[in-house]
């Protein structure tokens, strides 16, 4: 099979040569092996999954089928349209979808017309989604953005958690899992989880010694925005302006809007077609200008992303790296500033301690739904949040609280709609002890201040080597390399 790949990557996927990794991954996969890719986002993930799932694609009934777990609800619909290019039958399911539409995707998809779906993790648990694949044969698993699976990870997602579960429960199906951003333990965990231990490991590497990055400590917004402004001007490209905090990236947009600069916004408080729009605008548009929460990003393969301004500081310096990772896709010299008043510091330890709440406050939140189902039925999260976090809306213990009794199969959500499903056991409180997260979080956010504090390393150097990769050569475009002048 392996002689004919290079005709293929040129007739059908429209490339001259695989990329580094893509390769390596495919081989190990038509050997019927799982892997762990470690591939930079816009290294071209996508192609291994594709081109596996092009081979499946014979026309008539499909028996075999590639599925594809992935969390970007705003971006499935642009990956099928992707692969359809290419010839493949693809398709995708998720929330925002009109119910009749679902049932028509899961009756073609139990039916064989798909090669290659898309679901999202929470999919996968439904019942009437395990009765359509229970009629195909799963031949390729692929867990896209792996390192939300780690508990100790920067963007730990709970129904990931249950993937395992769900490649045991279809007999341990061959794997892909990928991800750009993971440190050796989140690799290990990433492995176990999956029950894929023996699995070989493909890393292509981290480098992007084409972004500058520098780190601009400065006092107050206004600092920020007088040197800020300047530069959005004179951009040649896209930019990127992220913030921790939604009153922070709407009071951003006003400013700007007043300085004469319209720009888009994406936040997890929008409507859903808000959203999709302001995707939409950002990905056409050759100068578009974003301002986004941590909710935009993930999936995101814009060339031309030239600046990525940071006006809050994220929790993790994996955090930090995925977002400036979408600048200069295309090679060409990039510019990633973060701008650190130490006053900032709060946002991600209150986020930090919020999402890992006292052993107390969980055994009471599970009471109250035990002892309220009624109030709890009619009223759902509402009423939690007025009897837990006593109408503090910068407490997000409540949502958090939820997430824990959830991923223990305490409760059961569908919609809004809250349900006991199980007692709590006490050994639950040992195996996923919330104060030792607790402290394992905030001593990344540590580290990330002490990389943002460095003033004798080479920043990418830095970022190398807290993900385990040694040996490369200082980038000569940061703030340590190149100090600013006076």
């Amino acid at each position: 099979m392996a002689k004919d790949w290079k005709e293929k990557l040129n007739k059908i996927f429209h490339f001259e040569s695989f990329r580094p990794g893509q390769r390596e991954v495919l081989e190990l996969l038509f050997e019927n092996k799982s892997v762990l890719g470690l591939m930079p986002t816009g290294s071209g993930k996508s192609l291994t999954y594709q081109f596996f799932a092009e081979t499946l694609n014979k026309g008539g009934e499909r028996a075999e089928l590639v599925l594809v777990v992935t969390p970007l609800i705003a971006l499935m619909e642009d990956q099928s349209q992707k692969a359809r290019s290419f010839g493949l039958e693809a398709g995708f399911i998720h929330s925002q979808i009109p119910a009749s539409e679902k049932e028509k995707r899961l009756q073609r998809l139990k039916a064989g017309f798909y090669t290659l779906f898309f679901a999202t993790p929470e999919r996968l648990q439904k019942p009437e989604f395990q009765e359509a694949l229970s009629q195909r044969t799963l031949r390729l698993f692929v867990v896209d953005e792996a390192h939300c699976i780690s508990l100790w990870g920067h963007d730990f997602r709970p129904d990931y958690a249950k993937l395992g579960e769900f490649r045991k429960k279809w007999k341990e199906p061959l794997t892909l899992a990928l991800t750009a951003t993971a440190t050796p333990d989140v690799q290990k965990e990433i492995l176990k989880s999956l029950s894929i231990q023996n699995s070989q490991i493909v890393s292509t590497g981290l480098k992007r010694d084409n972004i500058g990055i520098q780190v601009h400590e400065v006092y107050g917004l206004e600092e920020k925005m007088e040197d800020m402004i300047p530069r959005l001007r004179e951009r040649t490209g896209t930019a990127l302006i992220y913030t921790t905090l939604i009153k922070t990236a709407e009071e951003i947009r006003r400013f700007l809007h007043k300085q004469g600069l319209e720009s888009l916004i994406y936040h997890g408080d929008l409507p859903p077609q808000k959203r999709r729009s302001s995707l939409k605008k950002f990905m056409m548009e050759e100068k578009s200008l974003m301002v986004a929460t941590p909710a935009f990003g993930l999936g995101i393969d814009k060339a031309n992303i030239r600046n990525v301004f940071h006006l809050e500081p994220p929790g993790s310096l994996e955090s930090y790296f995925q977002e400036v990772g979408r600048a200069g896709r295309d090679g060409l010299p990039s510019q990633a500033i973060l701008y650190y008043d130490s006053e900032d510091l709060t946002i991600p330890m209150q986020f930090i301690q919020s999402a890992h709440p006292e052993k107390s406050y969980i055994e009471k939140m599970y009471h109250l739904i035990e002892s309220h189902p009624d109030k709890i039925k009619s009223l759902g999260a509402e009423y939690l949040a007025e009897q837990m976090s006593f109408k503090n809306r910068g407490d997000h213990r409540v949502e958090s609280a939820l997430n824990i009794l959830e991923r223990w199969g305490c409760i059961t959500r569908n919609q809004e709609v809250i349900e006991l499903a199980g007692a709590l056991d006490p050994e639950m409180f040992t195996l996923e002890n919330q104060q030792q997260l607790l402290k394992h979080h905030n001593q990344k956010l540590y580290t990330f201040l002490q990389w943002i504090k460095n003033t004798e390393e080479c920043r990418l150097l830095g970022i190398y080597r807290y993900f385990g990769h040694e040996g490369e050569t200082p980038c000569g475009l940061c703030d340590v390399c190149v100090p600013p002048k006076g």
